[in-house]
């Protein structure tokens, strides 16, 4: 789900599908993304862009940009929301760590080797 929403000044339809295109871009780095807000300011002749979203066991990112230019706030806000969708990928995938099992495997391969070694080391 994408909320896109803008204070202060109209959203156009161009600038709306870009902003569309940008979220599936997201949503296609970390497919575990259920809901994505895109919050657009428009104060003191400055854009501010904020982009929140929310994943699996009530994770959520935010990131902020703020320049003069709309569309360079929203590739800086979308650049820097990646990161953290990479970021937070790769802590998921890094606690499926080896099993108790594989880990005996290990323990049983290297044992081997060394009382091969000394074996072999005894005869000569």
């Amino acid at each position: 789900m994408i909320n896109i929403t803008a204070r202060h000044f109209e959203l156009t339809e161009e600038l709306k599908s870009f902003i569309e295109d940008k979220t599936a871009r997201l949503i296609h780095h970390f497919d575990r993304i259920r809901r994505i807000d895109v919050i657009l300011n428009f104060t003191k002749r400055i854009y501010e862009s904020e982009v929140i979203a929310k994943g699996p066991r009530h994770v959520t990112m935010v990131a902020h940009s703020a320049e003069r230019n709309l569309v360079n706030t929203l590739d800086m806000v979308f650049e820097k929301m990646e990161k953290q969708l990479s970021r937070e990928k790769n802590k998921i995938k890094g606690h499926h760590g080896k099993g108790f099992k594989s880990v005996l495997k290990d323990q049983k391969k290297t044992k081997l080797k060394d009382s091969n070694e000394f074996s072999q080391n005894d005869w000569y």
